[in-house]
């Protein structure tokens, strides 16, 4: 009997040990990882890792990672401070990472993959192989360090970064910062730059505003036959090549296409040449305006293609001296001044001379749109040569903008002078070819309509509109138009 018992009592004694020692393992297998090196096992190693991390049943439990086995994770933080005084994990398997850097899943801006922090005690160890599959990060740091080597050379006056052809490129957004040493520096640009293919995919430093941003860089020349992509469906809220506070720039061939917003931005800039660029995106892919310039001076566009969701080109708050040519633009939202005002805001943009446009298929034509109550002025603008293929509004300016349905009058609004619109021929697909809708208060003035001929697109009688717009019309006019 007694022996009974005593072998009784060794029998428990050694499953309660044998309990023991196993509660003090925590595999990862047993929270959910599947360990084929495809499926995301991140949750589990979280839970594996929380259960040591605040194990009461060992003073030294560990996290296991088993061998013969691969486990793809995303970026982990493994926390403490932990209850036990030692704390292990032990890697035997394989532990990789996402393959493209566009499929990763960062919480840090991806400065780290995998981090442990206030954890007293850990041991890290075993026989298994932490792979990062770094290479197509590796072309994030490569273009960083090939813009400082160029910025900073000093063996010539004139260096280029180059991104050669017959090659894709993905990059996250990149800052390229000036002032560079060089006086003049070039970006040759013929292989093909994409960014990540998912919102959640992007590591961004400044909200995701700007992808690519040269910034003080005097003297830059960007061009090239490659491509910059944005992939930009599934988002489209994000700038996608910004140059400011620059002068003397070139931005020439390249091709920009379906880019979250903005395709191509300026700043804060003055001497800026832009030749031979073609912008490729949806009519239906919101806020993604061809060319951006707002603040600059002496900028030059010509020979572009342009179609996109919003305006082709764009000029608002500060714009001067500005001379667009030789552009077709469709789909898209025109060639358009503006939006000025907003908020009661003194914005100022003169000088503007476009000629020789083809707008097919767009919303609008020549635009000049500003906000009720705003300050300042639009002067001094001419579009001349103009074909219009099938648009909704040829000519339209609207001093009266508001963006919900019932505003009230207000006196202020920014001064509308010394506009001509000369040589306009085409087809409008509403039967108002010409709106002038201006202020009351603040009525557009010297305001002037040449040779213009512009019929509905079924071949009826288009009209005009006139709201407190004063000025005269010279040659053909239709349709007719009062200006006073």
């Amino acid at each position: 009997m007694k022996v009974w018992a005593l072998s009784f009592f060794v029998l428990i004694l050694s499953c309660f040990l044998k309990v023991e020692s196993n509660s003090s393992i925590y595999n990862v297998i047993d929270y959910g990882a599947r360990g084929d090196g495809h499926i995301d096992d991140t949750k589990a190693f979280t839970k594996a890792w929380e259960a040591a991390c605040s194990s009461s049943s060992s003073s030294s439990p560990t996290m296991q990672v088993p061998s013969e086995m691969t486990f793809m994770i995303q970026p982990l933080y493994f926390r403490g401070e932990c209850d036990p005084k030692q704390i292990n994990v032990e890697i035997n398997g394989n532990i990789v990472g996402p393959k493209d850097p566009s499929d990763w899943t960062c919480y840090d801006g991806c400065r780290e993959w995998i981090h442990f922090e206030h954890v007293d005690g850990l041991r890290v160890y075993g026989s298994g192989t932490i792979n990062g599959q770094g290479q197509k990060w590796w072309d994030l740091n490569a273009f960083t360090k090939a813009w400082e080597a160029a910025c900073s050379s000093s063996s010539s006056s004139s260096p280029t970064m180059h991104v050669p052809s017959e090659m894709t490129f993905m990059i996250q957004p990149l800052y390229f910062r000036g002032e560079c040493d060089p006086k003049q520096i070039n970006v040759e640009i013929n292989g093909n730059i994409v960014g990540p293919k998912d919102p959640s995919d992007w590591t961004c430093y400044d909200g995701c505003r700007e992808w690519i941003h040269f910034e003080h860089v005097d003297g830059l020349r960007v061009y090239g036959s490659g491509t910059i992509n944005g992939q930009g469906q599934k988002w489209w809220d994000l700038n996608a090549l910004k140059i400011s506070n620059s002068n003397n720039v070139y931005l020439t061939g390249l091709s920009f296409k379906d880019n979250p917003r903005v395709h191509v931005e300026f700043k804060g800039s003055k001497s800026v040449y832009i030749s031979g660029i073609s912008i490729d995106a949806p009519g239906n892919s919101p806020n993604t305006d061809g060319i951006h310039i707002g603040g600059s001076t002496d900028v030059f566009i010509n020979d572009c293609s342009i179609k996109t969701g919003d305006d082709c080109i764009s000029m608002v708050d500060g714009s001067s001296n500005i001379q667009i040519s030789n552009i077709t633009c469709g789909p898209g939202h025109g060639i358009s001044i503006g939006s000025l005002g907003k908020h009661g805001a003194e914005d100022k943009v003169e000088n503007i001379h476009v000629s020789d446009v083809v707008f097919t298929g767009t919303t609008n034509g020549a635009r000049i749109k500003t906000w009720q109550g705003g300050n300042g002025y639009v002067r001094d603008i001419v579009y001349e040569r103009v074909l219009c293929q099938e648009i909704a509004y040829p000519i339209i300016i609207n001093q009266n903008y508001c963006d919900h349905e019932h505003c009230e009058t207000q006196n202020a609004a920014v001064q509308v002078s010394n506009v001509t619109f000369r040589q306009f021929l085409g087809t409008s697909r509403k039967e108002t070819a010409i709106m002038l809708d201006c202020s009351k208060a603040v009525p557009c003035k010297d305001i002037i309509l040449e040779n213009i001929y512009l019929r509905t697109t079924h071949g009826h009688h288009a009209k005009s509109v006139n709201n407190n717009a004063h000025g005269r019309t010279q040659g053909l006019m239709v349709p007719v138009i009062p200006l006073s």
